[in-house]
């Protein structure tokens, strides 16, 4: 949901009825929404982490597939860029027993560390339909090998 935070994940997985959903996968990318007004990178990253262990409650037999927070921000050292390093340091080193991690950075960034900002918009948070095209393809990739 647009503008969605990991308070606002987390509340509907504790209070909605996700529980009646079984889906063989959810894919689960939450948390920039929390770096862009300057939360934290810890307390994103306790947020990210509580929202994918609620969503392993809520639907025990769904594979969970949690990706940390896409690069975010045109310059590798922008506030953004910095931010989600840190909370990809933090979900890296988490013990998520059942829940499939993945840090998708590699894909949208090139080897220097500069963002391929052909899968960007001009904003440089929200992807171009180039970059959903990359991201669709590797949750295929995933699911596969899931």
């Amino acid at each position: 949901i647009s503008g969605d935070k990991t308070q606002n994940l987390l509340w509907r997985l504790q209070n909605q009825n996700y529980n009646v959903a079984q889906p063989e996968y959810a894919v689960i990318t939450i948390g920039i929404n929390n770096v862009t007004p300057g939360d934290e990178p810890e307390d994103i990253a306790a947020g990210i982490i509580a929202c994918a262990i609620e969503a392993k409650k809520q639907m025990p037999n769904t594979k969970i597939i949690l990706f940390g927070l896409l690069p975010a921000g045109k310059e590798m050292n922008s506030s953004n860029r910095i931010a989600c390093r840190k909370i990809h340091e933090i979900l890296a080193k988490s013990n998520l027993s059942d829940i499939h991690y993945i840090n998708p950075t590699s894909w949208f960034v090139n080897t220097d560390g500069s963002l391929k900002t052909e899968l960007y918009g001009g904003d440089y948070l929200h992807l171009s339909s180039d970059g959903y095209k990359i991201w669709s393809s590797k949750i295929a990739d995933l699911i596969n090998q899931y």
